[in-house]
């Protein structure tokens, strides 16, 4: 469905329970209801809607944009039917002006983001000690990259849970569980410049086909410019 405000609206008649709808990296998109996706990328109204059957795309086009949407979200969660063994949890020593863990060796890590230390249920430190997974109570997981910046290089959402733990998972996993008992995992990617290179796949085109540059603000937080980046 389009509408006046520039808003497409998908609802997949599928799902019947509530699921993560992750967008592909670079969309802005909402899941504010079971089987219901918001995308928000158009900024006036958007008059056109198209299914490709083929690529499994949405093509939405307003008097300004043309925008092309992934119906499966390549960072979709999987849930796992067991406790997983979960590596690197971190002890949370101070949220105050920023955040500091303490690893099971004994290191302390401070995160210079100040934001990071608000409402935080739950953290881990990656095995080699470069990425931290930081778990707000309500809905958000942030993934840090130490050698990048103090933006967090990704954010994960699950609509309406409360996180209790996070975790690391061999060989290329995360994880987050809630206090319902329930576990969602990721995966997660090699180092910073398979990051990149995700987010430069997934951007949206624009109206003559060519994928959408990295924002300066995606480049301040996968570390790739360090000048002109807020704190």
């Amino acid at each position: 469905m389009t509408s006046d405000d520039g808003v497409v609206k998908i609802w997949d008649l599928s799902v019947s329970e509530s699921r993560s709808n992750e967008p592909s990296a670079g969309c802005a998109s909402d899941a504010v209801q079971p089987g219901l996706l918001v995308l928000r990328g158009h900024r006036h109204a958007t008059w056109v809607a198209e299914f490709s059957r083929e690529t499994n795309l949405l093509a939405s086009a307003s008097s300004d944009s043309v925008r092309l949407w992934a119906l499966e979200p390549p960072l979709h969660p999987s849930t796992l039917s067991t406790p997983p063994e979960r590596l690197g949890e971190a002890t949370i020593v101070s949220r105050s002006g920023g955040l500091t863990l303490r690893t099971g060796n004994g290191r302390d890590i401070m995160l210079e983001d100040w934001r990071s230390g608000n409402d935080v249920a739950a953290a881990a430190v990656s095995m080699d000690g470069k990425r931290v997974l930081v778990a707000e109570q309500k809905g958000t997981l942030k993934l840090y990259d130490l050698s990048a910046s103090r933006i967090p290089v990704a954010k994960f959402e699950i609509p309406g849970v409360e996180w209790k733990a996070v975790g690391f998972v061999e060989p290329d996993r995360m994880v987050g569980e809630t206090t319902s008992g329930q576990f969602y995992a990721w995966p997660v990617l090699k180092d910073r410049d398979a990051l990149i290179n995700f987010a430069e796949k997934h951007l949206p085109l624009n109206e003559k086909g060519e994928t959408i540059r990295l924002s300066q603000k995606d480049k301040c937080r996968f570390g790739i410019v360090t000048t002109q980046c807020s704190p």
